[in-house]
C-alpha cells in the first residue's frame, strides 16, 4: 500500500484569492473543505471555493476587524468575531 499524503492534491499548489482591500486577519475552512472563509480589517468576510478560487459570498459585518472565524461542526453556520462580539 502506498503512503497517503497529508495534503489533498488540490491544495498542493498555492492559490491567490483577490478581493480584500484591507489586511486579512482570520481564515477558516468548512469541515468538508468546500469553503474557505476569510476575514479582514474592514469587517468583511469573503467565502471562497478553495479549489476553483471562486468567490461564493461576500458579507459585511458592519463591525471592526474580523479577528476569528469558525464553522459549525456540520458546516451550515459561520461565526465571525471582531474581538468584542460574535456574529453567526
Amino acid at each position: 500500500m502506498a503512503p497517503r499524503s497529508a495534503t489533498p492534491p488540490q491544495a498542493s499548489r498555492p492559490k491567490t484569492f483577490l478581493g480584500h482591500i484591507y489586511d486579512v486577519q482570520a481564515l477558516a475552512y468548512s469541515p468538508d473543505g468546500a469553503r474557505l472563509a476569510v476575514g479582514s480589517n474592514d469587517g468583511s468576510v469573503y467565502v471562497w471555493d478553495p479549489v476553483a478560487s471562486h468567490l461564493l459570498h461576500q458579507i459585511h459585518s458592519g463591525r471592526d476587524t474580523i479577528t476569528a472565524l469558525a464553522y459549525s461542526p456540520d458546516g451550515t453556520r459561520l461565526a465571525a468575531c471582531d474581538g468584542e462580539a460574535v456574529q453567526v
